[in-house]
């Protein structure tokens, strides 16, 4: 079963451990704890695996974060973007790899498969843009929308468990 970051509220300052207290903000991080509850429930040997702001290939009807950031830059826009949450991006290609070194190992309960590390939203523009080179784009911070879904503003998925299991670290 696939999950997220968002089970957690985002007010611990350090990568989540899989154990960690978890307290979704909204109806998404809640309906994904129910869904890593059920399957626990129904199947007590099952793998969970929670990841964090995927991005890769595909989604051209609704590009992630990353596609339109690249976007933008290549139109070369003004980009304005909001500075938090403070996550940890995955490509999804790392993710679906990640799955299947841990289904061979036969891993079972919660494992973190995002990529390592985090950064803010703002930070992860401003990455792209330069990576891109997008020289002459201003990547700048804007206030964040009324009304928009809570999301917890540090969610950084702690990995060390996905190692132990693995034997190899999650690319960053």
């Amino acid at each position: 079963h696939v999950s997220t970051d968002y089970v957690f509220d985002g007010a611990k300052r350090s990568p989540y451990l899989e154990h960690d207290a978890v307290a979704p903000l909204q109806v998404y991080g809640q309906s994904k704890l129910d869904g890593e509850r059920l399957v626990l429930e129904r199947h007590p040997g099952a793998l969970i695996v929670r990841t964090s702001t995927l991005f890769g290939a595909g989604r051209a009807m609704r590009p992630h974060y990353v596609s339109a950031i690249l976007r933008q830059a290549r139109e070369g826009r003004r980009i304005e973007v909001v500075k938090l949450p403070v996550a940890s991006p995955t490509y999804s290609i790392d993710l679906a790899n990640a799955i299947g070194e841990l289904l061979r190992c036969a891993a079972t309960g919660s494992v973190h498969g995002s990529n390592r590390g985090g950064c803010s939203r703002l930070d992860l523009a401003r990455e792209i843009v330069r990576l891109a080179g997008g020289e002459g784009v201003e990547v700048h911070e804007r206030s964040a929308v009324a009304g928009a879904p809570a999301r917890p503003v540090y969610s950084v998925l702690d990995t060390t468990k996905f190692s132990g299991v693995t034997g190899r670290q999650m690319p960053s």
